[in-house]
């Protein structure tokens, strides 16, 4: 309800809304005090736009995209529509992680009025709710993965619906996903109710081979303030390094079976 405020033409956050209304409880939950505003969430899509132009300015060189070519994680709370409304380019991959009973009844709603994910693109349903404080450390990765998530190929973040999260918890899931992060990823996290201060974020971002700066909206006709975290994967995942390390293994165990190794 409070991401469907102030916005005019998200057809489809308006229908979930009058399924929320209705009782069925597909926002996620009741505290609105844990979910990001309107604004906040305009600004994460102009930010993760902008940065997934500049992906693909960087790396893909205008080559035509067969297979998945980027790779965009949602973490919020549950009905989270951006799949189906922003024109992400063919070869783009959506994994929208939340609560499993929010995305069957979300998933039934927008079925019903013919929401689809742009023509090129997949949107893959991970059924792990990492807003929550008690999340385990690993279910974001076995279930990404599951869902055919490549850590090898670049991605965006973008996190919100976590005011509630302490430093403990903010830093259990910066050291699993960057672990999912390959070098040239991005996440954008909207920490507008967060305690931590700016710069324990960032050491916790740095931590974790992620150069991160902080944006600040400051609030403006009845709009609260809005703070966010840009962050800029500066080294490969710990997949691709175990990756490496096994291949590494594996061609000096060839070498020696072929007797190279004198």
């Amino acid at each position: 309800r409070r991401r469907r405020s102030e916005q005019d033409e998200d057809v489809y956050a308006e229908a979930l809304l009058g399924v929320a209304m209705e009782g069925d409880g597909v926002d996620g939950g009741d505290d609105d005090a844990t979910t990001s505003t309107s604004h906040a969430t305009h600004a994460l899509d102009v930010l993760a736009f902008k940065r997934l132009s500049a992906m693909m300015n960087t790396y893909e060189n205008n080559v035509e995209t067969y297979g998945i070519a980027r790779q965009i994680v949602v973490i919020t709370a549950g009905g989270d529509t951006r799949a189906f409304r922003l024109p992400f380019p063919i070869g783009t991959a959506i994994f929208e992680c939340a609560d499993a009973e929010v995305h069957t009844k979300v998933a039934a709603t927008l079925k019903a009025v013919g929401a689809k994910p742009s023509r090129g693109c997949s949107h893959r349903r991970i059924p792990v709710d990492i807003t929550r404080e008690d999340v385990n450390y690993g279910d974001l990765e076995d279930r990404l993965e599951r869902s055919g998530y490549q850590p090898d190929v670049r991605s965006i973040w973008i996190v919100q619906d976590v005011h509630a999260w302490s430093h403990a918890r903010l830093s259990s899931f910066l050291a699993e996903s960057a672990d999912l992060m390959t070098i040239g990823s991005d996440i954008i996290l909207d920490a507008s109710g967060m305690a931590c201060t700016d710069d324990i974020a960032r050491r916790e971002f740095a931590a974790n081979g992620v150069l991160a700066e902080s944006i600040r909206i400051p609030p403006d006709d009845g709009r609260e303030p809005i703070r966010l975290f840009l962050g800029f994967k500066q080294r490969v995942s710990a997949k691709e390094v175990q990756y490496y390390r096994e291949q590494i293994i594996a061609a000096e165990d060839e070498a020696d079976e072929d007797g190279f190794e004198d």
